[in-house]
């Protein structure tokens, strides 16, 4: 089952919602282990423990004054205090990662080239992905690829309106649902689930 906790409980994961394509996650292990990350920062107010970028050049405002956090700007694996992230190469260079933790596997894709999913992607739990773009043919696209990954849960992002969200839920066959501030879930939550469930985030922009 999903959660809205505002707490966040150990060996959960927790991600929020930033507006366009920048997502917080948080993984905590017991009270004293905690994992922040940051994937495409805008602007960052947290001290995030591993920030996900494509382009090594930060900005002013990207990172939060004084912090040194493990920055990953291109492809490869890696493994910091228990998070394993791998940072994948596309043809249209835009942002794929695969995030796992607390024996959750996160997908983000913020592609919508069929050309960059063509990998073959197992056992994801839940798919960040940008559902950009208003016309039914883009939504087809995603729900494409959310047939080819197989989550257990969706999580839309880089919409700009409701119209553009209203067209992937239509394509999806699913009906709208009612926003929550932040997803917090459990392996244990995910693992006797069927189906794909869309869960709305909402902005905290």
């Amino acid at each position: 089952m999903v959660t809205s906790k505002s707490k966040l409980h150990k060996n959960y994961m927790n991600i929020t919602w930033n507006g366009g394509t920048f997502f917080n996650l948080s993984t905590q292990k017991d009270k004293n282990s905690n994992i922040d990350i940051a994937i495409e920062p805008v602007n960052s107010k947290n001290k995030e423990n591993i920030i996900l970028l494509k382009s090594d050049k930060v900005t002013n405002g990207q990172l939060k004054a004084g912090t040194k956090p493990f920055l990953i700007s291109g492809p490869g694996e890696y493994e910091i205090g228990g998070v394993f992230v791998q940072s994948i190469d596309t043809q249209t260079k835009k942002p794929f990662y695969l995030i796992e933790s607390e024996e959750i596997t996160v997908c983000y894709i913020s592609s919508l080239k069929q050309e960059d999913v063509n990998l073959e992607l197992n056992n994801i739990d839940i798919l960040i992905i940008d559902i950009n773009g208003s016309s039914s043919d883009r939504a087809k696209e995603v729900a494409k690829i959310v047939a080819q990954v197989e989550p257990k849960i969706v999580i839309p992002m880089g919409y700009n309106n409701s119209k553009q969200l209203d067209e992937f839920l239509k394509v999806m066959g699913i009906e709208k649902q009612e926003e929550i501030p932040k997803l917090n879930i459990k392996n244990k939550d995910l693992s006797s689930r069927e189906g794909v469930e869309v869960v709305i985030l909402s902005s905290k922009k």
